[in-house]
């Protein structure tokens, strides 16, 4: 597997989770942690297909903070986001 066909499959995991959530919003009572748990899983999957699409390891990890540390400590495209990003995880 490439590294673009690596990115591109964890960026359609990625999609997934987003579409899960976006169906998941018009649901009555609004399942608000089920939504926030997908929203934090799309999150990851992006972060991943950055590693990914750069050919970097990526790790079995699921805490968004040390995910964008790896990705802005190659290049700093994530700097900005770390309370939004500690929030979410």
């Amino acid at each position: 597997m490439t590294v673009h066909q690596n990115a591109n499959e964890w960026m359609a995991f990625a999609h997934r989770d987003i579409e899960s959530a976006r169906f998941l919003l018009d649901m009555r009572p609004l399942p608000n942690k089920v939504i926030c748990f997908h929203c934090q899983q799309c999150a990851e999957k992006a972060i991943k297909a950055i590693l990914a699409l750069w050919a970097l390891d990526i790790p079995h990890i699921h805490a968004l903070p040390k995910l964008a540390a790896l990705v802005n400590a190659e290049r700093k495209v994530l700097n900005g986001f770390d309370e939004e990003l500690a929030e979410l995880s």
